[in-house]
Parts: C-alpha cells; sequence; structure tokens
C-alpha cells in the first residue's frame, strides 16, 4: 500500500504530467525542424531573439549561462524550457493584489525622522547593512526588544509549545515544512483547544515542502476546527517556471506577546526525535517587543497576496508593546523572488555584513552553492585580514548539492577562510555572527534557491545580549567539527568533474 501511495503522490503525478507536455512539445517540435526548412529557419531566429533577451537582462553572467548554454546545445529543446520555465511576469490582478497588501502595511512601518536619526547614530558603525535595508524593504527596525536565541531544536519547541498556551488573540504560523509526528502531534491539539475558544489561528504551508507529510485529509479536519489554512503555490500539472518559487520562511507569531524566526521548520528530526542525518543543528530566535510588527507585516502581507483575502492590518499592528530595558536593535526582513521583489535582498545583507566586518566571521550554512558576488564576499573578507569560520555539515541531505559546494573549497581556503566539517551531523542552521556585536538569523542558505527562487525572511541583530550565546555557539560548535585545509581536502576525479558540468547549471539548483 506504501509503495502504491508514493507512486500515486500528487506532486510525482504533477512532474510526469509536465514531464509528458514538455515531451510532446519536443516531439513536435522536433518532427517539424527535421521536415520542414521554414521551420528550422524560424527556431534559428527564435533561438537569437531569446539569446539576446537573456544577454541583455540586468542580472548576473551566472543566471544567464545556463540557458545560453541550453540555446546553443540544443536550440529547439532550448526554446520549448524557456517558454515553459523562464520567470514569468505577474499577473496585472496578481500584482494589484501584492501592491495593495504592500500599502496597507507600510503605513504601520513608519517611523519619524527623529528615530530614523536615533537609529542611524546608535547603528553607526555598521550602518551600511541597516541603510540598506530601510532603502529597499520600506521596514524599520527598533530599540527596546527582548531577544532569545535557540541553539537546537529541543530547547525551541519546549518554549514554543509553552508560549502556544498562553494565547488569547491569534496564532499566525508560517512555515516551509509541517510534518505529522509528534512536535506536530503537541502542537495541533494546541491549536484545536485555541481555536474552539474563540483564538484566531491562520497557517501558511508550502504546499512542496510538506508535501506527503501534511495530509489533505488533516487540512479539512484543521478546517473543520476553525482553523484558516492557505497551501502556498500548489503544484497542479501545468509547465511553469512559478513552481521554482516556493515559500521557504518560517515564523510564528502569538497574539504581539512572542515572535519567532530562524531555521526550524515543525517536523520530528529538529527536534532530534527522529535521526535523519546524524544530529540536527538548528537555530531560531524569539522576539518580544515592538520588532514583531515586522514578522506579523510579512505574515499579513504573504496571506493576503496570495490567499486573496483582506486583513485587518490596524488590528494587529498598532497594538502597543512593551519596551525592554535591553540594549540592542532588531530589524526583521523579508525577501522574495522576481517578479514579486526587484532586489536580492538577503544576498546583498550577507554581503553588506561582510564588506562590514573588520576582526572575525563566523558563518553557518547547510549549502554553499552561493552566487559569485556572496562567495567574493566571503573570500574577500578573508585576503584583507578578518577571520572567516565557515562551518559546512558533516553529514550532508543532499550529496549532489554537497559536492558542488566541495569545488568551491579552494577558491576560499587559498584566500585564508577557515573551513570545519561538523562531525555529530547536519547542521541546517543559517546564522552569520560578524565582529561579536552584529548577527544574522533567518531561513536563507548560500545557495541559489534561498537567494534568487525563495520568499525568505530573517533577522539582523546589533549588540542584543542574545550575541554571546551566538558566539558560544559557534566556539561549542567548532569545537565539534573537523578542520578542512589544503593538506586534507581531497575531491576525486569523478566528483571534481561533476561539480565542473553541475557548476554551470547551479544556478538552477
Amino acid at each position: 500500500m506504501k509503495l502504491i501511495r508514493r507512486l500515486f503522490n500528487r506532486v510525482i503525478l504533477v512532474v510526469f504530467a509536465i514531464i509528458l507536455q514538455v515531451a510532446v512539445f519536443a516531439v513536435l517540435a522536433t518532427y517539424t525542424s527535421n521536415y520542414f526548412w521554414l521551420t528550422r529557419l524560424a527556431t534559428s531566429a527564435i533561438a537569437v531573439i531569446i539569446f539576446g533577451f537573456v544577454v541583455s537582462k540586468k542580472e548576473p553572467p551566472e543566471f544567464k549561462i545556463p540557458w545560453i548554454t541550453i540555446l546553443l546545445l540544443v536550440p529547439v529543446f532550448g526554446i520549448i524550457i524557456f517558454i515553459l520555465f523562464y520567470p514569468r511576469r505577474v499577473r496585472k490582478k496578481e500584482k494589484e493584489r501584492i501592491i495593495h497588501a504592500h500599502n496597507q502595511c507600510i503605513a504601520y512601518t513608519k517611523i519619524s525622522d527623529i528615530e530614523a536619526l536615533k537609529f542611524k547614530e546608535y547603528t553607526s558603525e555598521y550602518s551600511p547593512v541597516f541603510d540598506y535595508l530601510r532603502g529597499v524593504t520600506s521596514f524599520n527596525g527598533s530599540l527596546g526588544n527582548d531577544v532569545k536565541y535557540y541553539p537546537n531544536g529541543e530547547e525551541f519547541f519546549k518554549d514554543f509549545i509553552k508560549n502556544l498556551k498562553e494565547a488569547e488573540e491569534f496564532i499566525f504560523l508560517e512555515f516551509f515544512i509541517v510534518a505529522e509526528g509528534q512536535i506536530w502531534g503537541e502542537i495541533c491539539s494546541i491549536l484545536k483547544e485555541k481555536a474552539a475558544i474563540g483564538v484566531e489561528v491562520r497557517i501558511i504551508v508550502d504546499d512542496f515542502g510538506s508535501n506527503g507529510v501534511f495530509s489533505r485529509k488533516l487540512e479539512k479536519e484543521l478546517k473543520l476546527c476553525g482553523i484558516k489554512i492557505f497551501r502556498f503555490n500548489p503544484f497542479k500539472p501545468i509547465v511553469s517556471g512559478i513552481y521554482n518559487n516556493r515559500d521557504h520562511r518560517k515564523i510564528a507569531i502569538i497574539d504581539h506577546k512572542y515572535g519567532f524566526t530562524g531555521g526550524m521548520n515543525i517536523a520530528d528530526e529538529y527536534a532530534n526525535i527522529i535521526n535523519r542525518f546524524g544530529y540536527w543543528k538548528d537555530t531560531m530566535v524569539r522576539i518580544r517587543g515592538k520588532a514583531i510588527t515586522n514578522l506579523i507585516i510579512l505574515f499579513l502581507e504573504t496571506y493576503d497576496s496570495f490567499a486573496e483575502t483582506n486583513s485587518d492590518y490596524k488590528r494587529y499592528c498598532t497594538k502597543p508593546y512593551e519596551a525592554y530595558s535591553l540594549e540592542g536593535f532588531v530589524f526583521p526582513f523579508g525577501d522574495g523572488p522576481q517578479p514579486y521583489f526587484q532586489e536580492y535582498v538577503s544576498e546583498t545583507v550577507y554581503i553588506s555584513m561582510l564588506n562590514v566586518a573588520k576582526y572575525v566571521v563566523y558563518i553557518s550554512t547547510p549549502y554553499l552553492v552561493p552566487t559569485f558576488n556572496l562567495l567574493s564576499a566571503v573570500r574577500n573578507a578573508a585576503l584583507r585580514g578578518v577571520e572567516v569560520n565557515l562551518i559546512l555539515p558533516g553529514i550532508p541531505d543532499k550529496k549532489l548539492i554537497y559536492n558542488v559546494a566541495k569545488s568551491n573549497f579552494k577558491y576560499l581556503l587559498t584566500a585564508g577562510v577557515n573551513i570545519y566539517i561538523y562531525k555529530p551531523g547536519f547542521n541546517h542552521m543559517k546564522t552569520v555572527l560578524i565582529d561579536d556585536c552584529l548577527a544574522y538569523v533567518g531561513t536563507a542558505n548560500f545557495d541559489y534557491r534561498s537567494l534568487v527562487h525563495h520568499f525568505e525572511c530573517g533577522v539582523v541583530l546589533y549588540k542584543c545580549e542574545c550575541l554571546r550565546d551566538i558566539k558560544l555557539d559557534f566556539t561549542q560548535m567548532i569545537s565539534e567539527c573537523t578542520k578542512i585545509d589544503k593538506y586534507t581536502y581531497k575531491v576525486s576525479l569523478f566528483s571534481r568533474l561533476a561539480a565542473t558540468l553541475l557548476s554551470v547549471f547551479s544556478t538552477m539548483l
């Protein structure tokens, strides 16, 4: 029965339907091009036009190389793939919904000129990072927040479940993966209880990320309890590049009391209840204070834009927050793919942080297939004398992608970057610490999927007390790592060849 269910899995059926459509187009195109010189002439003309379009796009060269390669090697197939999968324009109606949702919420992110000057002076040492965030996101950071750092799922879920039980007004959850199991069972029971007494519960799950682990039966059951659920970008048997755009965010908001974000999904492996790739190392932060408003806006903007609803922003975004006397500047923000977003926000934040680093950098990422600009920023930081420490998994979840990551080792090692392999298992955390006083905790990996194709989120922290805990966590991790150097770095010939080939298409991995 399990085999039958897997064979008839919705995504597998959709993928099969898409492959079938591509195959039909390919056969028709090949057949006509073989028999009609006019068709071949038209094919060449179309390929040249597409080639010119791709080359003229204001994008980094590595984004263009895969398309140019396909068009040159297999023009007919390349045209089909381009028409079916190249990022599309947003439909007018969809664009209007997004603009409307953005305009609704942006009114609640404005601050006075006096506050803006105060924040700029406070963050002056690393102001390029925050100036950029304010400029492209229309968001603002805030002082007077309480931020708690969670170095693993065991600690996070303990507090998260406890805080869920305190909910009185609303619970908003947005996760790439929600998987049925022990952790979800505890959370689900609380959500049902809260919905029964009138607490508003909304959930966004990514349709691809949660496929096969979050059943339609469970979804119907939750809806009957009064819980609102929206599946982001559901798979349909129609070819489209839009399926690349996943909601990779992890956001949880409980009333106006608690806001959570970081790298963890809702699944048992994140709490190390089950063992998939050794010890699962991940991080989250809990925010109390005004900065929660940014997370609320990110959630509502996504929900209203894609679920076609209209939320009462005044209700959620105007309530006064308790001001904590703790030091530190907190700036949660969101990111997304073109054509929804015009800038690669997470990539630029990472690069800005690396560019302002003076003494030491710590980076933990599960994948290392970054843009050339980001890879160069890591290398350049080391070349100007900054101690750069990069931690990667000892037990990767995607070995093919890991081989591509290893192809970047030599480029970094020759610049003096310290590369560590996390022996206990899989470090899924996406955390960066700069000079022990500036940090990023969020969802964006050092790969093209996160930096280009996905909806992501994170929080930049400056001089917060929790940065001490982040530093201790990195120190502890490094003590459990194996260091890679030019003597221990070995890659087989086959792996090098495979990585070279895959690197051509790394923007699609």
